[in-house]
């Protein structure tokens, strides 16, 4: 249920930008085409819980993804998100297997997809005001840790999985010539999975555990900067409040637009 919400406020978004930008600009609308491919690298902190229980754990991650774009009329900008994924989920508890376990995941590989939305809807003096959201889905590899202390060989066996949808307004400051600094209020939602399977000589047992990000109000701060022509390089500062503390998360991008 929780995904076919989220995967349902992504498609708004994107039609909301689409239909705006249209209007905009209805007779040059499919006149000015372009393609802009984007590098980008991305850390975040992101405090989780599961369901039934009081604990809470630190998803830690390190992003580097390669985004194609195809930007249309100069206004709207839709593309694909691929990558690779470093995910540390601290410690988690397993209460439901044969033995109970309390594991330090460490950093564990992944592959990343998704996808993501830029549209310029209108202007307003020195300022722009536009949307921006996005979507990402990690899979996690298969890691097998052995279980000390026993008499018996045994192991457990993990594969986690994560997903972020991220959509709001932006709004950027653009008197300057190649110098953009932007604003952007966002509904940021992370959930997932951590799915264990242990195995003690001829016993065995599996437990899924559902995460969920806290904190679903992002801030995001940063700038676009044009050093030389087609060339963009953006960076900005990331922040998620709760009631806990507040999340943070860095993210830098050179794309450049053919």
């Amino acid at each position: 249920m929780q995904r076919r919400k989220a995967v349902s406020l992504w498609l708004f978004f994107c039609l909301t930008g689409l239909v705006s930008a249209q209007s905009q600009d209805s007779s040059g609308w499919m006149q000015d085409l372009a393609v802009k491919a984007k590098a980008g690298f991305e850390y975040f902190g992101r405090t989780i819980s599961w369901a039934d229980a009081d604990e809470t754990a630190q998803l830690s991650a390190l992003l580097f993804t390669f985004r194609p774009s195809l930007i249309v009329s100069n206004r709207v900008s839709l593309g694909a998100v691929v990558g690779y994924g470093l995910s540390d989920f601290d410690t988690i508890t397993f209460r439901e297997l044969p033995l109970s376990i309390e594991l330090e995941t460490g950093k564990i590989g992944g592959w990343l997809i998704g996808g993501e939305l830029e549209a310029a809807l209108w202007e307003t003096g020195d300022f722009e005001i536009g949307v921006r959201g996005g979507y990402v889905f990690y899979k996690g590899k298969e890691d097998r840790y052995d279980i000390p202390g026993l008499a018996v060989t045994a192991d457990v066996a993990t594969v986690p999985q994560w997903q972020r949808i991220r959509a709001g307004l932006q709004v950027t400051y653009i008197p300057y010539a190649y110098f953009y600094p932007f604003v952007r209020i966002s509904y940021d939602h992370l959930w997932g999975r951590f799915e264990v399977q242990q195995t003690i000589r001829d016993l065995s047992g599996s437990q899924d555990v559902d995460i969920t990000g806290r904190g679903k109000i992002h801030v995001g701060m940063g700038l676009s900067y044009e050093p030389i022509d087609r060339f963009t390089f953006e960076g900005g500062l990331h922040v998620i409040p709760h009631s806990d503390k507040v999340d943070l998360g860095v993210s830098v991008g050179l794309s450049y637009l053919f």
